[in-house]
C-alpha cells in the first residue's frame, strides 16, 4: 500500500472516530460557572455548582442565531428537552450576541423551549470554550457539577446515549475520560502521521499508524 492510500485510510479512522473535543473543561473537570447578563425567557431554577444544581443533570450549549449548524441542532435540543425535562434535565442555550439579536431570532418563531441566554461579556465563553474552535459545542455535566460528555450537539447518538446513562445512573466517568484520552492520543498520533506523510517518511508512517490503531 503506498503513501497516500495509507493516508487515506488514517483520514477516514479520523472521520469515523467519536472523539469528544478537547477544550476547556474536560471530562471528569468540574464544570465553570455560568455567568448570563439576560435570559431571553424563563430564568433556570439554579445554575451548574449552585445551590440546588444537584438535583439536575445540565446541557450547557453554545450557539449563534447566524449559525446554520447551530439552527440544525434546537430542534434537536428542544425534543430533549420535551423528552427529558421530568427527569431534571436542564438545557442551557449560551449565545455571546446582543440581547436584541437574540430576542429578534426569537420572535421569527422559532421553538426553543428550553432556558436562553446571553453571554455576560463573554465571561462563560472564556472558561467553557477557550481551547473550541467552533459552534454548536454542547457540554453535559452531572449532578456533582462535573462535566461528563463534550461535543457537537449534532452527535445525536453520543449524546442522548450519555444523558441517557445519567438518568439510569449507569454512566461510568472513569471509562469515559480514558476514551477521551484515548481520542486525545489519536488525535495528536495524525498530526504527527501528516508531518511524517509530508517528509515522505514510509518507516515513521507505518509506526505511527500501528500507535493510532492502538490507541482506538
Amino acid at each position: 500500500m503506498n503513501l497516500r492510500r495509507l493516508l487515506c485510510v488514517a483520514m477516514a479512522m479520523v472521520m469515523v472516530s467519536t472523539a469528544a473535543a478537547f477544550g476547556t473543561p474536560k471530562i471528569g473537570d468540574k464544570a465553570p460557572k455560568v455567568k448570563v447578563a439576560k435570559w431571553m425567557k424563563d430564568t433556570p431554577p439554579a445554575l451548574p455548582g449552585e445551590k440546588g444544581s444537584e438535583k439536575n443533570i445540565y446541557i450547557v450549549e453554545f450557539w449563534a442565531t447566524w449559525c446554520p449548524p447551530c439552527r440544525k441542532s434546537i430542534p434537536h435540543l428542544a425534543g430533549l428537552h420535551k423528552k427529558y425535562a421530568k427527569d431534571n434535565v436542564v438545557i442551557l442555550g449560551i449565545s455571546n450576541e446582543e440581547a436584541e439579536e437574540i430576542e429578534a431570532f426569537l420572535k421569527k418563531g422559532t421553538e426553543m423551549p428550553y432556558f436562553v441566554g446571553q453571554d455576560a461579556d463573554m465571561a462563560t465563553n472564556e472558561v467553557w470554550m477557550d481551547e473550541i474552535k467552533g459552534i454548536p459545542h454542547a457540554f453535559i455535566v452531572n449532578k456533582e457539577s462535573q462535566v461528563v460528555w463534550t461535543g457537537n450537539p449534532l452527535d445525536v447518538d453520543g449524546m442522548e446515549g450519555a444523558l441517557k446513562a445519567l438518568i439510569a445512573g449507569k454512566f461510568d466517568i472513569e471509562a469515559a475520560k480514558n476514551a477521551a484520552a484515548n481520542a486525545e492520543k489519536y488525535e495528536e498520533l495524525m498530526g504527527q502521521l501528516q508531518q511524517a506523510y509530508g517528509a515522505r517518511n514510509e518507516e515513521q508512517v507505518f509506526k505511527l499508524l500501528e500507535q493510532m490503531i492502538a490507541a482506538k
